[in-house]
């Protein structure tokens, strides 16, 4: 029988490393933009006097 060490934070490790792997197939390629253009993905916000929500 062999022995496995648990690690705790391998899941969280590989989600991190999912969500990296989506949000950069999500952008342009950086190659085709200007350097001081920020790529983020798009959302529709809605503000108020109060708050800002999704």
């Amino acid at each position: 029988m062999v022995l496995v060490r648990l690690n705790p934070w391998q899941e969280f490790n590989a989600i991190q490393r999912q969500l990296n792997r989506l949000l950069d197939e999500s952008f342009v390629p950086a190659k085709e933009l200007d350097r001081s253009f920020i790529r983020v993905p798009a959302a529709e916000l809605q503000e108020t006097s109060d708050t800002v929500s999704i």
